[in-house]
């Protein structure tokens, strides 16, 4: 047994080493980029919430409106605008309009009822891409308004996990 030579056991040789650091490497690279996916997801998440709750808040007051109108003022019947304009059965709230803003750069849905200031019906995270109100009245009829809008999610960045569009219809009668 003199002649053996004696292995050290309690270290490490340098290939070890190395597949130790490889090892690890792999588990934390698979850890980041599985976080990096779940912020992102996340973001997207946010964005499409964000955009869709001011859509649907908007086109339910619009429709509302509507429904409570005495009548349609503009757009006239069988033509479209990017703005809708009514007569309220409430004088004080005559004429309620409904158009395209812009706030600091963001185009934004704003209602004004009678003589008050617009209120817009959008939030800040939500950019109107597109507005069309179509008068698909017949004559002697109290009136139909479609309403088409294209929303985004607001990205000055352009970030990819932030960018959505959506389009949103309605249809709504004058009810008298």
């Amino acid at each position: 047994m003199a002649g053996k030579n004696k292995k050290n056991s309690k270290g490490f040789t340098f290939i070890e080493f190395l597949i130790y650091i490889g090892i690890v490497s792999v588990v934390v690279s698979t850890f980041i980029a599985f976080n990096i996916n779940i912020i992102k997801g996340k973001s997207k998440i946010t964005a499409i919430e964000e955009t869709t709750q001011s859509a649907v808040f908007s086109m339910e007051k619009i429709s509302r409106s509507i429904r409570d109108a005495d009548s349609i003022i503009s757009p006239v019947p069988g033509n479209s605008s990017s703005s809708l304009s009514l007569t309220m059965k409430d004088s004080a709230k005559n004429p309620t309009e409904f158009a395209l803003v812009s706030s600091d750069g963001i185009w934004k849905l704003a209602i004004t009822e009678g003589e008050s200031s617009p209120v817009f019906l959008t939030s800040d995270s939500a950019e109107i891409a597109e507005l069309e109100f179509l008068n698909a009245s017949y004559e002697n009829t109290p009136g139909t308004i479609m309403a088409r809008m294209t929303i985004e999610f607001h990205n000055p960045l352009e970030r990819e996990e932030f960018e959505f569009e959506r389009t949103f219809y309605l249809t709504e009668n004058v009810r008298k």
